[in-house]
């Protein structure tokens, strides 16, 4: 379904721009999509994106996880700066998410 329908991931983000939510990260596969936002922009309009999604799209499924970090490892030979290393760090919500202060973070 979501691969085979021209505008699935706009229109799904469309949502999120309508009650103002920037997203941080958006894996996807041929059948899945997952958009990453900050819960603190989140929760106030949870239910309305949901019901957003619902109508725009007709998803089999949504699955809403509170909660989660982003964790960014970065292999041998790779390089990524040290701001977006240090943003993926801190894009999660959870209580434990990796803080600026944290030595080696720079």
């Amino acid at each position: 379904m979501m691969n085979a329908e021209v505008g699935f991931g706009r229109k799904v983000l469309g949502v999120f721009e309508k009650f103002g939510i920037s997203f941080e990260h958006m894996p996807s596969g041929i059948d899945t999509m997952t958009i990453m936002v900050h819960q603190d922009e989140f929760e106030e309009y949870e239910q309305s994106v949901i019901a957003g999604i619902h109508r725009a799209v007709e998803p089999d499924m949504v699955d809403l996880e509170s909660d989660l970090a982003l964790i960014a490892v970065v292999g041998r030979g790779m390089k990524a700066p040290a701001h977006s290393r240090k943003n993926l760090l801190r894009t999660g919500t959870c209580p434990h998410q990796c803080q600026d202060d944290r030595p080696g973070l720079q």
